[in-house]
């Protein structure tokens, strides 16, 4: 109250300040130049004339201070109320950033895969600080399993569904004992909509897989992939393996749906990738539009032939150029690794 009085206070001298300043001498020239001075009644009314300005100037002085004080309040209100979403964003970040260690130390460190694989790279750019594209790799009796899963979605929901496929995928391997790629993503098909319950409550949730099995001493790679692609380079040729033209989980009904099994013999050096769409789906500056999978093959094509970390930087720096200031449009994995 004593912050809104004194507020009034100023705005009303101000204003009868104003009133008496400026308005008065204009009501005296107006009494020296017109002619109806010379009746009294005019007289009088010229007279009073700044009178009734500063009285005026004082009033609308009140209204000022009044509007000024509530503008004050509310300006302070939201301040408030901006403070408490800061803090609630904050907050909210925090468990995000929080819940993306946990996700991390899920999947295997990628120095972890390179004492297997020495001359592979991962490129993972999850759209926000969590996603739903994840790498899976694992060791067993000599093999080498590697996949680029990509689930629905992304952000916290697309994480879930991450995590849940990695736990999944190790079950499978190792208290299943499935080791062709085909069957495991048949058994992964199953076990995932058996999870969600999907055949009771119509969740559609899904995901894309290109999955691998390297066997280093028969040098023989087998592949499988719901909808993800393998490509491989020989030579400076590029093949691409494409996968079945269906995902896990989802829509595909609760039988397995028969994946299918490709097998490459390794004689001479290749490299090989596996990823999921966000590389090829990424939007550009300056309405340029998608990157697309044929820019994406002429890429790794002019690349493979690098060292594996060069074609990683190459690969982001290619990526972040492309989009700009665009924003990124959907998580991002490409794993790259050599055989031979």
């Amino acid at each position: 109250m004593e912050k809104l009085g004194k507020n009034i206070l100023i705005d009303l001298s101000a204003g009868g300040m104003i009133g008496f300043s400026i308005l008065h001498p204009v009501s005296m020239l107006i009494q020296h130049g017109v002619n109806v001075l010379q009746h009294p009644i005019g007289h009088y009314f010229f007279s009073s004339m700044s009178l009734y300005f500063t009285l005026l100037g004082c009033f609308l002085g009140i209204l000022s201070g009044v509007f000024r004080i509530k503008l004050q309040n509310q300006n302070v209100r939201l301040k408030e109320q901006q403070k408490i979403i800061n803090e609630q964003n904050q907050s909210f970040e925090a468990s995000i950033t929080y819940a993306r260690h946990i996700q991390d130390s899920m999947f295997t460190k990628e120095q972890e895969i390179k004492q297997y694989l020495p001359e592979c790279f991962i490129l993972h750019k999850p759209k926000d600080i969590i996603g739903g594209d994840l790498y899976w790799f694992r060791k067993i009796k000599g093999k080498y399993f590697f996949a680029a899963i990509d689930c629905t979605g992304h952000g916290v929901p697309g994480a879930v569904l991450s995590m849940i496929a990695n736990d999944l995928l190790n079950e499978i391997v190792t208290e299943f004992k499935i080791y062709s790629p085909d069957l495991v993503l048949n058994k992964l098909h199953l076990l995932f909509r058996q999870t969600l319950h999907q055949d009771k409550n119509g969740n559609m949730d899904g995901l894309d897989i290109a999955l691998c099995c390297f066997d280093k001493k028969a040098r023989r790679i087998e592949y499988a992939g719901a909808k993800n692609p393998l490509i491989y380079i020989q030579n400076k040729q590029i093949q691409i393996i494409k996968g079945d033209r269906i995902s896990i989980g989802g829509y595909n009904g609760f039988n397995s749906p028969g994946f299918t099994k490709h097998i490459l013999t390794v004689n001479e050096p290749s490299m090989f990738y596996i990823f999921t769409d966000g590389f090829q789906d990424q939007f550009g500056y300056d309405d340029k539009g998608k990157f697309k999978s044929h820019r994406f093959r002429k890429l790794l094509l002019k690349i493979h032939e690098l060292p594996y970390i060069r074609q990683k930087l190459e690969l982001d720096r290619t990526f972040e150029s492309w989009r700009s200031t665009e924003p990124q449009t959907d998580d991002v994995l490409v794993i790259g690794f050599k055989v031979g």
